[in-house]
């Protein structure tokens, strides 16, 4: 098969196209390698003037690679995880031509469609924040279009916070997130190293060496700031759920923004904010953000304003630590908060408390109580009552939450009598509950008789088959046999109806068994039965009596030739080979056949000459059919014997 030979190739086969492993033969630039020992174990992408594409190594390369050598790579097509790779590669570094593949200029867009995967790549952008974890390091770039994330393996010595606030140009690899289904949730920037980022411009360093803005003029206009410039707040701390959220306000108003730190931060505290403003559907945030507490507490701490439902519909007091009233008409949680949901003037709210700051549901909680709940105001920007609709003079909102601080934050101001319509219809209804259980219970007790009584048929009905069944072969035993061979006999007699028998004796049995292990002689029995039983009739029966030896009663057959018939239609079933640990065993067995009444007036005597026909049959040849004659002596018989014996 001709080696595929272009990364577009590799890049443009199906995953079907793909798993049949065709060859692969590619002469490309190196665009990012990782050692095992790297941030994300060993990784290779490489790309030639038609695209690029991802390589599994085999094994480990002799010598590190570097970005910019000309390699050629020899393996095989795979699916990959979410489109074509290299896989089983090989990589010979060439001589010559070792120079980085010239990256295109793509946006936010570009990447989301995933036509540049696997591609060198340059964005454009202004690193809001810079993360380090063990030995990976991410930059959050903003671009016009929205976020992207370069990661790099950590280097000793290099400071990354240098390009925090700073315009960049990085060039790097495009890597698509994927899911277990093969679909893309995302993507990436695998960057080589520092020496791929490019400072245009340098930020300033000090995240709070810009002056400090109100609170309410988050994200409004200023001639001389732009919405992309990171803005510095100063309040006081409202609300603080360590590695999760932070809450602060001023005169002009409050905020709330993502905190991972686990420092808890007192309540009153002034604190600093800087960070970046972002857009919402109606109301203005920042991302990115850095929290820093002066821990000096303010003169004067925030304290709760009581507000009305319909001022908060209305998008005020937003971030701001309010007070609201309600009846408390639910209580939930799910692995982070507690959950309590209210209800005031029609409208229907929340008030969330983290687990951890409580772990029980306070006995005081009750639903129906009324109750005064404090917390910071949140509305809720997926339950705009029309999204997407263009609001002037403001939007209004159908719902928002409290988040609260401790349980404290909620007082009960009256608690709900029991004796309630509600109460005496669950009194009546535990009433007629007892009543519905007693006779449930009968029923039960009736429903429990039964099964048990078909369990103890079903039990009787097995035990009867495996009294008259063989364990092995599932076939009647010798003792069904008879009886259903005394059975045919007796409306044989009746009818005037002949009654065949034969008697089939596997050969060359005991060195299969001896060679290949017992196992293999049970396939063979297991064999035998299914072919014996696929050929004959239904009302014919078919036993194994033991051992290698099976008996066939044939049920009113017409003549002797009749039988030697069915038994030639048998011996040709039975004599095919049987596939048996990876090898293909011949099959043959010896056949008997005899004739009731004329060779014999009873089962036993059947029997006997069905013995005889087969031992002749096996003395003339084995894998044969032979008809009983009664010209054969015992001695003849016991030569026979002695001769399959030996």
């Amino acid at each position: 098969m001709e080696p595929i030979r272009t990364a577009a190739a590799v890049h443009g086969l199906s995953a079907e196209e793909a798993a049949r492993r065709r060859p692969i033969v590619l002469k490309a630039n190196v665009t990012f390698f990782s050692t095992k020992d790297g941030a994300w174990g060993q990784m290779l992408f490489v790309s030639d003037a038609t695209g690029g594409v991802f390589v599994q190594l085999a094994k480990q390369p002799a010598r590190l690679l570097r970005e910019g050598q000309w390699v050629k790579v020899t393996g095989v097509s795979a699916p990959g995880a979410f489109d074509a790779v290299v896989d089983a590669a090989e990589v010979e570094v060439l001589a010559g031509k070792s120079q980085p593949t010239e990256p295109t200029r793509v946006t936010r867009t570009d990447l989301a469609s995933g036509v540049f995967d696997s591609w060198p790549v340059e964005v454009l952008g202004l690193v809001h924040s810079v993360g380090m974890s063990g030995k990976s390091v991410s930059l959050r770039i903003a671009t016009n279009q929205g976020p992207i994330v370069a990661l790099l393996s950590r280097e000793a010595g290099v400071d990354y916070q240098q390009f925090a606030d700073s315009a960049v140009v990085v060039h790097g690899v495009a890597a698509p997130d994927f899911n277990q289904h093969r679909q893309m949730t995302g993507f990436h920037l695998f960057v080589q190293g520092v020496r791929d980022i490019a400072i245009l411009a340098r930020g300033g360093g000090d995240p709070f060496a810009s002056p400090v803005r109100p609170i309410g003029h988050l994200a409004s206009f200023d001639p001389a700031m732009s919405t992309l410039d990171r803005e510095h707040f100063r309040g006081q701390a409202t609300l603080d759920w360590p590695g999760r959220l932070f809450c602060m306000q001023d005169e002009s108003g409050g905020l709330c923004v993502a905190n991972a730190s686990l420092d808890r931060i007192a309540p009153g505290a002034t604190v600093d904010v800087a960070g970046y403003p972002v857009l919402g559907v109606a109301i203005p945030a920042v991302e990115d953000s850095v929290v820093r507490a002066s821990g000096t507490p303010a003169r004067v701490a925030a304290v709760p304003r009581r507000v009305a439902i319909a001022k908060v519909l209305a998008g005020e007091y937003s971030g701001e630590l309010v007070s609201v009233q309600g009846q408390l008409v639910g209580i939930g949680s799910d692995a982070e908060n507690w959950r309590l949901t209210l209800s005031s003037e029609g409208v229907v709210y929340s008030a969330t408390l983290p687990r951890e700051s409580q772990g029980t549901v306070p006995s005081r909680w009750r639903e129906g109580s009324y109750v005064d709940v404090v917390g910071v105001c949140q509305q809720e920007e997926d339950a705009l009552a029309e999204p997407g609709k263009v609001w002037i003079g403001g939007p209004r909102f159908k719902s928002f939450r409290i988040l609260m601080r401790t349980e404290a934050d909620v007082e009960v101001l009256r608690t709900p009598s029991w004796w309630t319509p509600g109460h005496a219809l669950i009194a009546l209804g535990s009433l007629g509950f007892l009543i519905v259980a007693i006779f449930c219970w009968v029923v039960l007790l009736r429903r429990q008789v039964e099964q048990r009584t078909r369990e103890l048929r079903e039990s009787e009905r097995r035990f009867r088959h495996l009294a008259h069944h063989d364990a092995l072969t599932g076939l009647p035993n010798r003792a069904w046999f008879h009886e259903r061979a005394e059975m045919a006999l007796g409306m044989s007699r009746r009818s005037g109806e002949c009654v065949g028998l034969l008697l089939l004796d596997l050969d060359h049995f005991k060195p299969i068994n001896d060679t290949l292990g017992h196992d293999a002689g049970d396939a063979m029995l297991c064999a035998l039965a299914a072919r014996v039983s696929g050929v004959v009739r239904k009302v014919d029966t078919v036993a194994r009596l033991g051992g290698d030896e099976f008996a066939v009663v044939l049920d009113r057959v017409t003549s002797g030739e009749d039988a030697e018939r069915v038994a030639r239609k048998v011996l040709a079933a039975i004599c095919r080979p049987v596939e048996i640990k990876a090898q293909m065993v011949p099959m043959s067995a010896s056949i008997g056949v005899a004739l009731f009444p004329q060779d014999g007036d009873s089962v036993t005597e059947l029997l006997r000459s069905a013995d005889l026909a087969m031992y002749e049959s096996k003395k003339r040849a084995r894998g044969g059919v032979c008809r009983y004659r009664r010209e054969i002596t015992m001695e003849e018989v016991e030569q026979m014997i002695a001769a399959s014996v030996g």
